[in-house]
């Protein structure tokens, strides 16, 4: 019984040698070839791309690529490879392009959206400092007018506050002058949100102590001409209307912009006033800021 004992524990220890022997051996072999192996049963994904990979174009139509992005960012794919489970454009998972990466296309994105915005800033010299930027700093007014119905368009840049109004100067005028293509009202939320447009043409910073104003001029319910400006008031906020004798309304909107958003004094007309007959008086007590 001791004997068969001996001989079975030898057996052993010569096998422990031998696989032991085995696996030194098989790590020496990783060692010299400086791999690493990789743990877990699934296969590496091949996101590497070829040596002088660029492509000219996407070889998928799961999504578009924009303008300033080159094919090059997104990895090899095949045009009816799905990418990713219901990942589509029209489906639920909206951003297909996740699935499109290869191990470098964080570094390409980051390249062109430096690239991007060296070319917009090299277009606009004053990137950077427009109104949005202007914003941060107080709330913003709009501040032109819009002088009504105008024939002769064509004439409009050298059209003057100083000619249209002469010595009447109770009456508002800020430039520049605005005419519509149709004579309607300036759609004023449509001007605050055109990129393409020098915004600070138009806009005026609400300083301390300071409210935003629209003050229109109407006949027989229709508006005339529009100022919107930055002004002190000495009242609170809200719609005021006179009517005079010729049948001519004057009305004052005032309101106070919040810092960030599109300027408060944008809206239409308003139908229902207060009616404190207060018009004309609070046109006398305007600050007008230049």
């Amino acid at each position: 019984m001791l004997s068969s004992l001996a001989f079975i524990s030898a057996k052993l220890r010569q096998a422990n040698s031998v696989h032991g022997s085995k696996r030194l051996a098989h790590c020496k072999k990783k060692q010299d070839d400086k791999k690493v192996c990789r743990l877990g049963p699934k296969p590496l994904n091949n996101r590497q791309p070829a040596d002088g990979y660029a492509p000219t174009r996407l070889s998928t139509n799961t999504f578009k690529l924009p303008p300033f992005i080159k094919s090059k960012v997104f990895r090899p794919m095949a045009k009816r490879e799905i990418l990713g489970p219901k990942a589509g454009k029209c489906e639920r998972y909206k951003n297909p392009e996740y699935y499109s990466y290869h191990r470098y296309s964080f570094y390409d994105l980051v390249n062109a959206s430096n690239e991007l915005k060296a070319c917009i800033k090299e277009a606009e010299p004053n990137f950077g400092s427009g109104s949005r930027s202007n914003s941060d700093a107080a709330p913003q007014c709009f501040h032109f007018t819009w002088i009504g119905p105008y024939a002769n368009k064509t004439n409009i840049a050298k059209e003057t506050c100083e000619a249209r109004v002469g010595d009447f100067n109770e009456i508002p005028c800020e430039m520049p002058l605005v005419a519509t293509l149709n004579d309607t009202v300036p759609d004023a939320k449509a001007l605050w949100q055109n990129e393409t447009l020098n915004r600070d043409k138009y806009l005026c910073q609400m300083s301390p102590g300071l409210s935003c104003v629209k003050y229109s001029y109407i006949f027989k319910g229709g508006i005339q001409n529009i100022t919107y400006m930055c002004a002190k008031v000495n009242s609170t906020n809200g719609c005021y209307r006179q009517k005079h004798s010729t049948g001519m309304q004057v009305e004052a909107c005032v309101c106070t912009s919040k810092l960030g958003l599109i300027p408060c004094n944008n809206s239409p007309t308003t139908n229902a006033q207060q009616s404190l007959g207060l018009a004309i008086a609070l046109l006398s007590v305007l600050i007008i800021v230049k």
